[in-house]
Parts: C-alpha cells; structure tokens; sequence
C-alpha cells in the first residue's frame, strides 16, 4: 500500500506537454518567445509549502486538489523581502518561515505587511503571479498543479492575443530553461 505522503516537483513530463494546450492567456506570439520552463508539482498532503519568490512571471494553474496562495507586492510592501533569506538563485528567493505559526521576533517585517492578497484555487483554476511577488501556499487537500513560467516583461499589443493560436500544445513550445525544444 503506497503512503499518502508524497511530493514530487519537476518539469513537466514530456508526454503530459503532448495533451496541455498553451493555456489562451498566453498564446500571444510575443510571449511564446519569452518562456522558460515548466513544472508539475504532486502533493498527497495537507502542508503549508515555503514562503517563496520568483524571478519570472508564472500561470500556476489546479488541476486537481486545492490550495490557499497568499500573495505580496514587494512594491507595495518592499519589507516582506526582509524575509526571504534563502537565495536559490536562479529560481528566486525563499523563507523557512511557518505560515501556520510565525515566529514575529525572528520576522518583525512580517507585522508591517497590512494586507496578504488570498486565493482560493480548486481544479480548473488558473493565478497570474507577477515576477517577484512573494507567495506562499497552503495545500487544503492534495496538491496536482502546472506552472507555466516566462521571463518578465511588458506586454505590448500584439493582434496574435486576440486572435489566439489554434491547438498549439506546449510540446510545439520551447522551454530553455528546462531544456526542453518544441517540436
């Protein structure tokens, strides 16, 4: 018998990139230009994952389970950076901070954060998480999700968006950063 608790995150399979189409939001051509990789995370447990930031803008998307993200602009809150004091560069930033029980005299900063944007994700449901905001989640259930990651930067109008790509699968799609090359 296989034991509930489990975690797994990597790049996503490349036969799963054969069935996941590019998600609409993304199909502009300029931004299929500007991907970076992908990863698929599997959790069988309830868990509060780490405080974390990214240097690249991610579509984090539920395919099966649940989750509460909490979610800061270090624009808006430039001291919730003071607490990210794990450099996993390239990927970003990270805290060994318990979102469940927080130890306030290690992390005063965490008291000036007047407000946390909180989304409740279930299957189906996809987040926008701009580059560098810190987030955290809390996996309510059990944890299946795809992110989709892309290099940050401005999106001008581009009449592809509109129009959409047909039936273009994320394995047509290149993903550098994984080393990954469509076909």
């Amino acid at each position: 018998m296989m034991s509930k608790t489990f975690y797994v995150s990597d790049s996503l399979h490349n036969n799963y990139k054969s069935i996941f189409k590019l998600p609409p939001c993304l199909q502009c051509s300029y931004l299929v230009d500007l991907l970076v990789e992908t990863s698929h995370i599997l959790m069988g447990h309830v868990y509060p994952l780490p405080v974390k930031q990214s240097g690249q803008d991610v579509l984090h998307c539920q395919v099966d389970g649940s989750k509460e993200m909490l979610l800061v602009d270090p624009k808006e809150y430039p001291e919730i950076e003071s607490i990210l004091e794990l450099d996993m560069a390239p990927k970003g930033r990270a805290s060994f901070l318990n979102s469940l029980a927080v130890d306030y005299e290690k992390y005063p900063a965490l008291t000036r954060v007047k407000q946390f944007q909180i989304a409740l994700l279930g299957p189906g449901d996809c987040i926008y998480i701009p580059a560098y905001w810190v987030t955290q989640s809390n996996i309510l259930t059990k944890e299946n999700s795809v992110e989709i990651k892309w290099t940050p930067s401005s999106w001008p109008p581009d009449s592809d968006c509109e129009k959409g790509f047909k039936h273009r699968f994320l394995s047509s799609l290149s993903f550098p950063g994984e080393k990954y090359f469509g076909v």
